[in-house]
């Protein structure tokens, strides 16, 4: 199984503002429907390269607009 099969919640994450995109992620082990805000640094990372794309400057406004801690790139 790939990384995106695996996807996961951070429970510190719940009360974001959802952003209006949904996924199957897991939380306490059970499967549900999350907005992708509510997902963990590294399952967001997972989601966003899922379909075969590596674009640094728009993963980092994400990371950015997502209050995650930004990727170590040379974009930034």
């Amino acid at each position: 199984m790939n990384d995106i099969a695996h996807l996961q919640v951070d429970p510190a994450r719940m009360n974001y503002p959802d952003s209006g995109y949904y996924v199957r992620a897991y939380r306490d082990g059970k499967i549900g429907t999350y907005d992708i805000v509510n997902l963990t640094r590294d399952s967001l990372f997972a989601w966003l390269r899922s379909r075969g794309g590596e674009n640094e400057w728009a993963e980092s406004v994400i990371f950015g607009l997502f209050g995650h801690e930004q990727p170590k790139t040379s974009l930034i």
